[in-house]
């Protein structure tokens, strides 16, 4: 009993002699300990929006209506739009797309006036084609998609829609945020241990 109130004693008398090194330490852990924490959630956040970004990549076929509005002769059969849906099935099966939706024309109309009824306040004709909006199974695979399905040459397609530009720009910064916050946090790791250790 003696032993364990000298060796409290002199824990205590060290404490008190030693006050302002020990409230240093204990803050420059604490601080580095918030920082980390604030890294990791600033991280975590930022690779969950940059995921759900690139889950919003999509590649758009979009197919003939004829003239006035494109380039085709005609529009698009039937049979030519149901090549494309199962090349797309095809397609699902092997892993590349996770999903393929169809949209007519009245949806797409439907759609525009919902999103830019500016853009078509005064159109008495339909000018929106039918198409397929495609969602690869990963966001890097936009571009094979879109390649893959230019160089089918699908009758019937008028043209093949990918946000080239878009894409590429989301796919870096989300490819630099990736690497910065992994960086960022290895070195408050690092940190963090030396302080503590």
């Amino acid at each position: 009993m003696m032993r364990l109130r000298l060796v409290v004693s002199e824990a205590l008398r060290s404490l008190g002699s030693n006050l302002s090194t020990t409230v240093a330490a204990t803050m420059t852990v604490l601080i580095g300990m918030f920082v980390l924490g604030l890294f990791v959630l600033l991280g975590t956040w930022v690779l969950s929006w940059s995921d759900h970004i690139k889950r919003q990549l999509e590649v758009k076929a979009d197919f003939c209506i004829g003239p006035p509005f494109d380039g085709c002769a005609r529009a698009a059969t039937p049979r030519q739009i149901n090549a494309v849906r199962i090349y797309l099935a095809n397609q699902q099966l092997n892993g590349t797309v996770k999903d393929y939706r169809f949209i007519s024309r009245a949806e797409a109309l439907k759609g525009m006036r919902r999103t830019n009824p500016d853009l078509v306040a005064g159109v008495s004709a339909n000018p929106l084609p039918p198409s397929y909006e495609i969602t690869p199974a990963h966001a890097e695979q936009v571009k094979q998609i879109a390649a893959d399905l230019r160089a089918r040459h699908f009758k019937g397609i008028e043209g093949v829609r990918d946000g080239k530009q878009t894409t590429k720009r989301i796919l870096t910064v989300a490819r630099w945020i990736s690497r910065v916050f992994l960086v960022a946090v290895i070195i408050l790791l690092v940190t963090s241990t030396l302080l503590i250790g």
